[in-house]
């Protein structure tokens, strides 16, 4: 079996390595995964369960047999991890009929993405937009996204050309990130650890992690501090070294939707542009003079915004915030990555923040950053 088993407070976090899955285990739970490893038979593993804590024959068995399958099911997983190599020699040798090149720097590096649909280009384009500059200067990227056989793909012209498939947008964009932040870093893929969806921004060289699923406040509370002097980090998509681990700067710019649109621009925070058919526009980095440095993570907050909640602020133990944190990121899928990632990931500081009134959160995020 390969996993990797990690004590933490109360509990084990168990990483599967064939499923890529972390599960966090509470005392009996681990009772039972020790039964497993030693390949224990069920009717055996049911009997010394029932003994060790005091239940029935059909209580213990009805735990058993749902721990036994959940672990059988995550170190021989019934879904195949994403094969984002599909078809790549085909889509290499694909010649682009209608299509669109911008031209990007950001400081001294220059890099230009070749568009095959006006659909790809206002989703990939408008983080970006504020990079755009007339032509292509020295040490130039290129990078081709577009539209194949109902899927999408993506066309990288190194020395060699280099080629991905995806079955989702949102797949190929995070492709295209990945990529991007490798070329800007000098790294490849293999050397980060791990990808995370958050809106990051840094104050006095502390960076504040804002974590959540999209439309619950974090780019929007993220907006607010940057009106209080916080520059922007990084916005949905946050590279972490497996060297080091530390954060690295992602120059697309902030993306805010729907009604936080005209009240950050209302305070003074205008965007830089806007989409022609979506309620989404994007901020730019306040410190786009400035040479970005890597980072270490100061505070991980879970953000959600919601109506009537007040300001609630509460830290989160480190198991339950590897719950959170799991859905919205992406962590390497070997051993190597996984060690480093828990043993990063033991260390940081967790907090759950639900509110609805934006000056009393601000001053909250003011206040955990300043006591760092």
């Amino acid at each position: 079996m390969a996993y990797l088993v990690k004590q933490i407070e109360n509990s084990h976090v168990v990483w599967f390595e064939k499923s890529n899955q972390w599960v966090k285990l509470d005392e009996p739970q681990w009772f039972i995964f020790l039964l497993y490893e030693k390949q224990t038979l069920r009717k055996e593993a049911v009997k010394q369960f029932a003994e060790a804590y005091e239940l029935s024959t059909e209580q213990a068995a009805e735990v058993v047999s749902n721990i036994y399958d959940s672990i059988d099911k995550l170190l021989n997983p019934d879904f195949a991890l994403p094969d984002f190599s599909r078809d790549a020699e085909e889509v290499s040798r694909i010649k682009l009929r209608e299509s669109r090149t911008r031209h990007y720097r950001h400081f001294e590096k220059y890099f230009s993405i070749t568009y095959g649909s006006p659909s790809l280009e206002a989703y990939i384009h408008l983080p970006f937009a504020h990079l755009e500059t007339k032509a292509a200067g020295k040490q130039i990227f290129h990078l081709d996204v577009f539209p194949y056989c109902g899927r999408y793909a993506l066309r990288l012209h190194t020395p060699m050309i280099r080629s991905m498939t995806a079955d989702e947008s949102p797949q190929i964009k995070r492709l295209l990130f990945v990529e991007l932040a490798s070329w800007l870093y000098d790294k490849t893929e293999k050397q980060w650890m791990s990808f995370v969806h958050a809106s990051a921004v840094q104050k006095d060289g502390k960076v504040l992690l804002l974590s959540s699923a999209s439309g619950s406040g974090k780019s929007t509370l993220a907006g607010l501090l940057m009106l209080q002097g916080f520059d922007l980090f990084s916005d949905d998509f946050v590279p972490v070294s497996a060297a080091d681990t530390m954060l690295y700067p992602f120059p697309a710019a902030l993306c805010i939707k729907n009604e936080s649109v005209p009240m950050l621009e209302s305070m003074g925070l205008p965007p830089s542009v806007k989409s022609k058919t979506t309620p989404v526009a994007y901020v730019k980095p306040t410190q786009e003079n400035l040479i970005p440095n890597a980072a270490p993570a100061t505070i991980f907050v879970f953000v959600n915004y919601k109506k009537g909640a007040g300001m609630k602020l509460e830290p989160v133990s480190v198991p339950e915030a590897l719950q959170l944190f799991h859905p919205e990121a992406w962590v390497g899928d070997n051993m190597e990555r996984a060690e480093k990632f828990i043993e990063w990931f033991s260390d940081l500081e967790f907090y759950r923040l639900e509110y609805d009134d934006n000056t009393l959160a601000v001053q909250a995020m003011e206040t955990l950053l300043a006591e760092k």
